[in-house]
């Protein structure tokens, strides 16, 4: 991660993605082994090692009718053949369990079979209990029919409907065509109601509740519905009975599954609706050519299983926008017949036996996982839309990650009974709603990363128990509550809570984490409001693994230990805003690997300790104070930390005094991107070579004596998004220059004695939120470009010589909030056109005596909080002055 402050989350995303960990590895053991420690790269970031849709219609040609039927005396050796045996209420009774054959939805009701026994793999049992030889069938399962036997049924079509009409009531079942007809009817019955009884074992348990419960859209626990109900499939174009397809069976299959993840009428609702990712799915699955060489009709576990995760992996591509919002190169690799294993982000467990001998022992023990998905790994991918319940059903997974997508919804439930979860990657993405506390079921999880969602509610306290926890990651987010006491995950490694809104003492027991490297608890002014005690900071430094340490705005009172500098592999300190007293000790420049110092905004005082400036690592220094701040004293210590440090990237030494002009040294810090260089008493002219610095993003020189011009070449920096010059003594015009700042959020030069008019430079200020220049000797009229700058939120050209009228062009400024005009010279009439500035609050115009007209009464309309003009101004709505 760059260690830059967390509030700018854009930089973290990037160092997250640049160093977050892949290698899986095994859950750590008791040894305490710890894994490798973080190191700082030149970048300055923390890497921790570890780790067509077809038309229903064309594509069901065919009848959800599972019936056989033909008259009783179609063939003259036929004989007769009683009923099946039935119950008082007319139910089937052979066998334990009664299926239910799908039917044509003008049937009166579905004929009744029942199921044989399937002990004697030799032998099958027909439709009216008779054994039936397998080998009748012909190859691939398929029924056929005897040509001779259709030609003869064909001719008796007229006889078979009259004397079907007239045994409506009495023939409710029939003697079959043939052998083979009854066999492939029954046998096709009997696989998939073993599917329907093995589903359970096989798909779905990840997804129920253990008591046949389903899980709703949140993975709430809800009681299993009836089964789901399908499209209706499409007709023959013959109009006649027919037997079932292989995709037919299939259809059946997969609602089961899909009935096993979310109750039936969830279920049947979705799979209705043709616009529904289980749908899409479903419609996929079902043409032939995207099975490959999987036969439905195939029950063996390996079928079976590549079935299921094909099943899974079309609907995870469907909701999550894979057919519109999916990188190019990914789609191209998924939705093939290819086995799943083969489709990019979807590693299974051959591949994995390959490289590791872990996942070579598991496989010799269930050969099955070699094509078992095992890591669904699928970052920075386009991903967008909920994550799906059908996830769950890759239910041996380990490692999970869809990080830096913009994924929405909560997470799901479910995915706490994906027990084999030794990883879990979510940061960076859109994800709302409570962290559920299901998650503490997931005793093999090892890293947990939720960083950067809008996730709300409490930590739960479940988190604390798993265990073999070794990275958890929780910030920022918009959290709430206290800080769960984690003392007791000796495993623990990082901790990562700060951007959150949690309350509270931070718990002791965290100090005491034998193997913690990162402990970030920062809170910030509208952000977390944790409180360490007073010996927090005193456990925590004899913490000799930590690398990073972040306990901004935390109240930290009291000196500095000393210890701090017995940390030998701290890279990051961060104690700013507290109460610290007492001196910056010494033995800080004892800690070579430091690579970032924030003491800012304490009560520290005396010298700064030299030895800083020999840190060569250190990227970010900031002793900043403000009044009744730090206190240190000029010892000489600006100038000489400019001059040896060069690779610095923020240096914030305002407010400690310094004498002369600035260092010329700070123009080699070609990597400086953030200077504060605000109170020290620099005199002289602001350097021509600041231009130079081409990485700068924020420049304070605010409240020194500097005098001179703004140089021109200040609009070299394109990267530069905050400058203050406030209050010193600059004079000469603003550059015309300033106008190549693209980048440009922040201009305040208030406070100089700057001439000139206002140049024309607004349209390239295109991200520029706030122009405040009161307080100068500007003059001329305010350019109509200014209309331009689109984001403009505050203008302040207050007690200047501004001459000419408003500019219309105002009206194109729909963020402007606030604008003040006081005491210039400004002419004529108010614009009413004023009034389309739909989001201001605030017009302050007392001073300019030249203005004529009344308020226009589409301005007073708008119910300004302040509204304010001289009180010979006509206006009925203003406070005058």
């Amino acid at each position: 991660m760059r260690l830059g402050k967390f509030s700018s989350v854009d930089e973290v995303r990037k160092a997250r993605r640049a160093n977050k960990s892949t290698n899986a590895g095994p859950p750590p053991s008791k040894s305490g082994d710890s894994g490798s420690l973080a190191s700082v790269d030149e970048d300055m970031e923390l890497s921790f090692e570890d780790d067509d849709e077809d038309d229903p219609d064309e594509r069901m040609n065919q009848q959800k009718d599972h019936v056989f039927v033909v008259d009783a005396d179609s063939s003259d050796d036929d004989e007769d053949v009683p009923p099946p045996p039935q119950d008082a209420d007319g139910g089937a009774v052979n066998g334990e369990i009664e299926a239910v054959a799908a039917v044509d939805p003008s049937a009166e009701e579905a004929d009744r079979y029942a199921i044989p026994n399937d002990d004697d793999p030799e032998v099958e049992v027909g439709l009216e209990g008779v054994p039936m030889d397998i080998e009748s069938q012909p190859e691939g399962g398929q029924p056929y029919f005897d040509d001779e036997q259709q030609n003869e049924n064909d001719d008796d079509d007229d006889d078979l409907d009259k004397e079907q009409q007239q045994n409506d009531d009495k023939s409710k079942y029939r003697k079959p065509v043939g052998i083979c007809v009854c066999l492939s009817a029954v046998l096709i019955l009997i696989l998939t109601l073993s599917f329907t009884l093995t589903g359970n074992k096989s798909s779905g348990a990840a997804a129920t509740d253990g008591n046949g419960s389903g899980l709703d859209g949140d993975g709430d626990t809800v009681p299993t519905s009836s089964p789901v109900a399908l499209r209706t499939l499409a007709p023959t174009n013959f109009g006649e009975t027919r037997a079932p397809t292989p995709t037919a069976i299939m259809q059946e299959d997969l609602g089961v599954l899909w009935n096993q993840l979310i109750p039936g009428d969830v279920a049947s609702e979705a799979l209705q609706d043709p616009t529904s990712a289980q749908s899409k799915a479903m419609d996929w699955l079902l043409m032939p050519e995207n099975l490959g060489d999987l036969n439905p009709l195939d029950r063996t576990p390996a079928v079976r299983l590549a079935l299921t995760q094909k099943m899974a992996a079309a609907t995870f591509f469907f909701e999550t926008g894979g057919d519109t919002n999916w990188d190019d190169a990914l789609k191209t690799t998924w939705m093939t017949n290819a086995d799943v294993c083969t489709w990019e982000g979807l590693i299974c467990g051959a591949a994995l036996a390959a490289q590791d001998a872990r996942h070579r022992a598991l496989a010799e023990e269930d050969p099955l996982r070699l094509s078992t998905v095992i890591h669904l790994l699928l970052d920075d991918k386009g991903l967008t839309g909920p994550i799906p319940l059908e996830i769950t059903l890759f239910d041996k997974l380990e490692k999970l990650e869809l990080y830096d997508n913009a994924l929405n919804g909560t997470i799901p439930k479910a995915i706490g009974e994906m027990t084999t979860l030794e990883e879990l990657w979510l940061f960076t993405n859109l994800l709302t709603g409570k962290i559920p506390k299901e998650l503490g079921q997931l005793t093999q999880l090892r890293k947990l990363d939720l960083f950067d969602n809008l996730l709300t509610g409490g930590i739960p306290e479940e988190i604390a128990n798993l265990e073999n926890l070794v990275e958890l990651y929780l910030g920022p987010n918009k959290l709430t509550g206290n800080l769960p006491d984690f003392g007791n995950l000796e495993f623990l490694e990082q901790l990562w809570v700060f951007g959150n809104k949690l309350e509270g003492a931070i718990p002791d027991g965290i100090a005491s984490l034998p193997n913690l490297r990162g402990l970030l608890l920062e809170n910030s002014p509208d952000q977390n409001n944790l409180t360490a005690s007073s010996t927090f900071l005193n456990q925590v430094v004899t913490l000799f693994e930590l690398e990073a340490l972040g306990l901004s705005h935390c109240g930290l009172t009291g000196p500095i230990p000393t210890e701090i500098g017995m940390m030998p592999k701290l890279k990051i300190l961060r104690l700013d805003h507290g109460q610290l007293t007492g001196i910056l000790p010494d033995t800080i420049s004892n800690i070579a690997s430091l690579a970032e110092l924030r003491v800012q905004q304490n009560k520290l005082t005396g010298p700064i300790p030299v030895g800083i400036a020999n840190l060569g690592n250190l990227k970010i220094l900031n002793l900043e104070t403000a009044e009744d701040g730090n206190e240190f004293v000029d010892n000489g210590f600006g100038a000489l930390v400019i001059a040896s440090l060069p690779d610095l990237e923020e240096l914030g030494l305002s407010f400690i005094p310094a004498v002369g002009p600035f260092p010329e040294a700070i123009g080699n810090l070609d990597g400086l991107k953030k200077l504060w260089l605000a109170g020290n008493g620099y005199t002289g002219i602001i350097p021509a070579f600041l231009g130079n610095l081409e990485a700068l993003e924020e420049l304070y020189i605010q409240n020194n004596d500097l005098t001179g011009a703004l140089p021109a070449e200040l609009g070299n920096l394109e990267s530069l998004r905050i400058f203050e010059a406030d209050d010193n003594q600059i004079v000469g015009a603003i550059p015309p220059e300033f106008g190549n700042l693209a980048a440009l959020v922040q201009l305040k030069l208030k406070n100089n004695a700057i001439t000139g008019a206002i140049p024309d430079m607004f349209a390239g200020l295109v991200n520029l939120e706030m122009f405040i220049v009161y307080t100068n000797n500007l003059v001329g009229p305010l350019p109509a470009s200014i209309g331009q700058a689109a984001n403009l939120e505050i203008i302040d050209i207050n007690d200047n010589a501004i001459t000419g009228a408003i500019p219309e062009s105002l009206s194109n400024l729909k963020k402007a909030r606030v604008l003040v005009f006081v005491d210039n010279s400004l002419e004529g009439p108010i614009p009413a056109a004023l009034a389309e500035m739909n989001s201001l609050e605030r017009i302050y115009l007392n001073g300019n005596a030249a203005l004529t007209g009344s308020m226009p009464a589409e301005i007073c309309a708008l119910g300004l909080d302040f509204l304010v003009t001289d009180c010979g101004f006509d206006c009925s709505c203003c406070t005058c002055v």
